[in-house]
């Protein structure tokens, strides 16, 4: 080969390296045009594009998905693919992945996608696997998505819709059917169904609802197919089971032809059967009711709502002397003889009462005045507001309450002379009547209970007689306080009043002042016959005492010096020495009671009240405590008198302590403390006596004072004990006080002014 050959060969492969370079470079181009315009298809497709690695890790999507789920690619590029699926459905999501990477391919799958926010959006996707130039190699997946969630929605709502008109036509009572224009049945409701059988469809509508064979005349489905108009009609059926039904029919097109042709037609039937029967009834009682308001006893006036009279009875015509004709032509307001009856029309008419109800005079034809009560309401008759109005002549009534209120004022003036209550009670307890002397002192109870407003009670009396009064029809007595502390004795009596239903008249008088002077007699004889006794008691036994104590003193004195020796004869002087003394207290009980005061201590009168009480105390296993300072001030009293209100609390208060505690217990306790107190700047020594005994109930507390009035059984206590207690502290200027919580406890508090010894007249 020559040199210059060779030359010439290697510039033409120079000449071809240079021309494939271009072809390369031109290739280069063309590809590099191709990717970005694949680039850019990727990124602006509408559709929502997504790619994720063979290892689930998303690796690519373009703006659709973007804006479909408002997650930017710094948010999840090479994160798991589990971010974009919600948790309900994120297993199951991801398991369809794991088909895609084992070379499954997706055909309008459905998954949800979670957006940003958390909400979540339907799409149907289609996949394809990206692999390597030889095959085998899946180097990536691609999927592309059509979001279908306003879609579901409607989809949603449209079955929801559907589900909706099946349940409102499920619900109607009408029978339902649709036609074809053979007049074959192509539809009915479960209501048709249940009157005419369960196998309608593809049978004639006039041989199953009339059985006949031929189209009804007239037929309002086949004048629907004829003109398309809605047409309506009444007809009568016959259902499976034999009954005869009316119907009132209304048949409309609810389906056309491409050419406008009719195709369908629905009759819905509504069954007015019972309305027919109704109906007729209603005639029946329109002719009853025009008899009845033609033989009424009573006026009756129909007017309009200006009062002009529409229809009157035969009654109002005679009543007024008019005849129908003329009436026709006049107004309410033209035959009353006031105001007060248009009045109380116009009131009615408005809507500001309920129903019409007053008194009013009326004026006849030649001008005579009588009095009426008119009765009645508004109703609608035809779309109008009619009054009508009930008017009875109340001339003979009007005269007998004349007559009864003559008489009542008579009984009135009477009761009042004799100055006493009387009331009138129904079997509710409810008042329905009282005089003058119990509204001044109760205030006007009428309408209230009779418990409520003389007693004070939100329940009635124990052993109350209005009702064993009523049932028994005899006379029943009741002795009571009253809400104004006073006493009150009250006769029941029962009588059948004008409304027929049985009731009791009660006369209520004052006995306070005449329980007050037994209480008093009472007290005077009980003090007398306990002075003689007591006087009587302690002379007996002083003697014979004394005689003991003497002759205890002298065998003391033959005894030996030793100490055994001389304790038994010590005893019994000592004993003897307190019997003594106990004694001295009955005869200072029972010594003369003047009612001169004198100054005394407090501390005096319990050194003689517990020589009597003491005792009793420890026997009944009460712990007693007393705290009476020594340098308490002197008080101006009835020293016997003070010491007989002493006894009668220290007796209340053991009484209740073992009225709680019958045997010992550690709170069985009794005390009693005295101290100086300052009331309205007059100064006062307070004795307080606590018991923690079984206390006294709340209902009741008011009514302790009241002479015989006691809740121990009959024969432990008179009920005078407190009544007197009350009246001697009253009488030394003082006062008694009571408090008490059942079942724990009892204080009763005695204050008596200190002797500072100023007289009456208020000289030292």
């Amino acid at each position: 080969m020559s040199r210059e050959q060779t030359y010439e060969e290697l510039m033409g492969r120079v000449k071809e390296l240079e021309n494939e370079v271009v072809k390369l470079k031109q290739e280069a181009k063309g590809l590099y045009e191709s990717r970005d315009y694949l680039e850019k298809l990727f990124n602006y497709a509408n559709a929502p594009i997504i790619v994720w690695s063979p290892e689930g890790k998303i690796t690519r999507f373009n703006q659709a998905f973007e804006h479909m789920t408002e997650f930017t690619s710094d948010e999840v590029i090479d994160r798991e693919l589990s971010i974009l699926f919600p948790e309900t459905s994120r297993v199951e999501s991801l398991n369809k992945i794991a088909r895609t990477l084992d070379g499954e391919y997706w055909e309008s799958v459905e998954i949800p996608v979670i957006k940003k926010d958390g909400d979540t959006r339907i799409a149907l996707w289609n996949s394809a696997n990206i692999y390597s130039e030889e095959g085998t190699t899946l180097l990536a997946t691609i999927a592309q998505g059509v979001d279908i969630t306003e879609r579901r929605e409607a989809e949603g709502a449209l079955l929801a819709g559907e589900e909706r008109l099946a349940g409102i036509i499920a619900s109607l009572p009408d029978h339902m059917s649709m036609m074809d224009e053979q007049h074959n049945i192509v539809w009915v409701n479960d209501v048709a169904k249940d009157l005419f059988g369960s196998d309608l469809i593809g049978r004639k509508c006039y041989k199953v609802y009339h059985g006949y064979d031929k189209p009804c005349e007239p037929c309002v489905v086949r004048k629907c197919f004829d003109d398309g108009k809605i047409h309506e009609h009444e007809t009568s059926v016959t259902t499976q089971d034999g009954s005869q039904l009316t119907f009132w029919c209304t048949a409309s097109v609810v389906a056309r032809h491409p050419n406008g042709k009719t195709k369908f037609v629905l009759e819905v039937s509504r069954n007015i059967t019972k309305r027919k029967v109704a109906g007729e009834m209603l005639k029946e009682s329109e002719k009853k009711y025009r008899v009845l308001f033609e033989t009424a006893h009573d006026a009756i006036f129909l007017s309009d709502e200006t009062g002009k009279f529409v229809d009157v009875n035969r009654t109002a015509c005679k009543s007024l002397n008019y005849t129908k004709k003329e009436l026709l032509k006049l107004s309410n307001r033209e035959i009353d003889a006031d105001p007060r009856g248009y009045e109380a029309f116009i009131k009615a008419r408005d809507g500001l009462v309920e129903k019409l109800m007053f008194e009013v005079n009326q004026r006849k034809k030649d001008g005579t005045i009588f009095p009426v009560e008119i009765t009645g309401s508004f109703f609608i008759v035809n779309g109008k507001r009619i009054s009508m109005a009930i008017s009875r002549d109340i001339t003979e009534r009007k005269q007998a309450e004349e007559m009864l209120r003559t008489e009542r004022d008579k009984f009135q003036g009477m009761l009042a002379a004799m100055g006493e209550g009387v009331y009138i009670v129904n079997q509710d307890f409810i008042i329905e009547y009282q005089n003058d002397m119990l509204k001044e002192r109760f205030g006007n109870n009428i309408g209230k209970k009779c418990y409520e407003a003389y007693s004070g009670s939100d329940k009635p009396c124990r052993q109350c007689p209005i009702q064993e009064a009523i049932k028994t029809g005899k006379i029943e007595q009741i002795e009571l306080v009253a809400t104004d502390g006073r006493n009150y004795e009250t006769n029941f009596a029962p009588f059948n009043d004008v409304d027929g239903v049985t009731k009791a008249i009660a006369l209520v008088k004052d006995v306070t002042d005449k329980k007050d002077l037994q209480a008093e007699a009472m007290r005077a004889g009980h003090l007398a016959s306990l002075g003689e006794l007591a006087a009587g008691v302690a002379h007996e036994i002083n003697n014979p005492i004394n005689g003991i104590i003497n002759y205890a003193e002298i065998l003391k004195g033959r005894c030996s010096k030793k100490e055994e020796d001389e304790e038994i004869p010590v005893r019994i002087i000592k004993e003897g020495v307190r019997v003594a003394q106990i004694v001295k207290s009955l005869l200072s009980f029972a010594s003369d009671r003047r009612p001169g005061h004198r100054s005394v201590s407090i501390q005096d009168v319990f050194s003689e009240t517990l020589g009597l009480a003491e005792k009793l105390l420890i026997k009944d296993s009460i712990k007693f405590s007393m705290n009476i300072p020594f340098d308490l001030p002197m008080v101006k009293a009835n020293s016997n008198e003070i010491q007989q209100v002493f006894l009668n609390i220290i007796s209340n208060a053991r009484y209740a302590l073992n009225q709680r505690f019958p045997e010992y217990h550690k709170d069985k306790t009794f005390e009693i403390k005295g101290e100086t107190v300052k009331i309205d700047g007059r100064e006062y020594v307070r004795t307080t006596f606590y018991d923690s005994g079984a206390g006294i109930p709340e209902n009741i507390l008011d009514k302790i004072s009241n002479p015989f009035f006691s809740t121990k059984p009959h024969g432990d206590g008179t009920g005078l004990g407190l009544s007197i207690s009350y009246g001697i502290i009253k009488k030394h200027d003082g006062s008694i006080l009571f408090e008490s919580v059942e079942g724990e406890y009892t204080k009763a508090i005695v204050d008596l002014p200190v002797d500072n010894g100023v007289r009456e007249t208020g000289k030292k």
